[in-house]
C-alpha cells in the first residue's frame, strides 16, 4: 500500500479534505447521525446535490474512517455518523472559509458575521469573555508577533 494510501485511512485524513467532503462531514458532526436524505436536506441551501453524489461523498468518508454507519430501522436507508467530535471539522470550515472568503482576516469575517447575524444581548456577553480570555491568555500577541 502507498503512503498516501495509508495516511488516507487515519482519523486524521480530513487535514486536507474536499469542500464538499468537509461540508458533508462538519454537518454530521453538528447535527448528529443523519440518513443520506437529511443531509442533502441541510446542505441543500449552500450545496444542493443529488442522492447519488451525497452517497458518494459518505462513501469516500467512511473510507477514511471519518463515517461510520448503521441501519436506520426505516427501509434501507442507513444513518451516518462522524467518528470524532466536531471541534476539528468546523475549525477547519472556518479557517479555510475566512483565508478563501476574507484574505484571512478574522476581524472581516467577524464583522460580515455581526452585520449579517446581530448577536444578542448574552452572545455579546459570551464574546467579550472569549475576548477577555484570548488578552489574558496572550494568544493575540503570539498570532501577531507570528504573522511577522
Amino acid at each position: 500500500m502507498s503512503k498516501r494510501a495509508t495516511s488516507r485511512s487515519t482519523p486524521t485524513a480530513d487535514a486536507r479534505l474536499p469542500e464538499a467532503e468537509m461540508e458533508v462531514l462538519a454537518s454530521l458532526c453538528r447535527d448528529g447521525p443523519l440518513t443520506a436524505a437529511e443531509i442533502r436536506e441541510k446542505l441543500s441551501g449552500h450545496r444542493p446535490m443529488a442522492h447519488g453524489s451525497a452517497v458518494t461523498l459518505l462513501k469516500r468518508l467512511m473510507g477514511k474512517k471519518l463515517v461510520k454507519r448503521t441501519k436506520s430501522g426505516q427501509g434501507k436507508s442507513f444513518l451516518y455518523q462522524a467518528t470524532r467530535p466536531a471541534e476539528p471539522s468546523l475549525k477547519q470550515v472556518v479557517g479555510r472559509m475566512t483565508d478563501r472568503i476574507f484574505g484571512g482576516s478574522g476581524a472581516a469575517m467577524l464583522a460580515s458575521l455581526l452585520e449579517v447575524r446581530p448577536p444578542s444581548a448574552d452572545e455579546l456577553k459570551e464574546m467579550r469573555r472569549m475576548l477577555d480570555g484570548l488578552e489574558q491568555s496572550g494568544a493575540s500577541a503570539k498570532r501577531s508577533k507570528n504573522k511577522e
